[in-house]
C-alpha cells in the first residue's frame, strides 16, 4: 500500500491491536487564523487529509476506500498544522 497516498500515519489495527499504516489523500490547505502569533517571516497552515487506505502487516487486514474505512471507524479527517517560511520573492522565469 505504501507509495499510493499523499501521507501516511501509524495507527492501531482494529483486528490485532498492532501498529499499522493509514494512508490519506490531501483535501485542502489553508492558513490558520492566528497568523499574528507566528514568528515574522513565517506562516502557519493546516492541511486536511481524508483517510483512503489501511494496511496491517501483522493481521493482513486491508481496507480500501471510504466505505470500508467507515465500517471500521477510520473515516475521521486528519488535520496537520505546520509552519513554513514565507517566500516573498516572485518566480523568476527565463522564458
Amino acid at each position: 500500500m505504501r507509495g499510493t497516498h499523499n501521507q501516511y500515519w501509524s495507527c492501531e489495527c482494529p483486528a490485532c491491536q498492532c501498529s499499522a499504516d493509514l494512508g490519506g489523500e490531501k483535501d485542502f490547505e489553508e492558513l490558520t487564523e492566528d497568523q499574528d502569533e507566528i514568528t515574522p517571516g513565517w506562516e502557519e497552515f493546516e492541511t486536511t487529509f481524508s483517510p483512503a487506505g489501511f494496511f496491517c502487516e501483522q493481521s493482513s487486514l486491508q481496507l480500501v476506500g471510504t466505505g470500508e474505512l467507515l465500517a471500521a471507524g477510520m473515516n475521521d479527517e486528519i488535520v496537520e498544522v505546520q509552519e513554513r517560511e514565507i517566500n516573498d520573492e516572485p518566480d523568476y522565469r527565463n522564458d
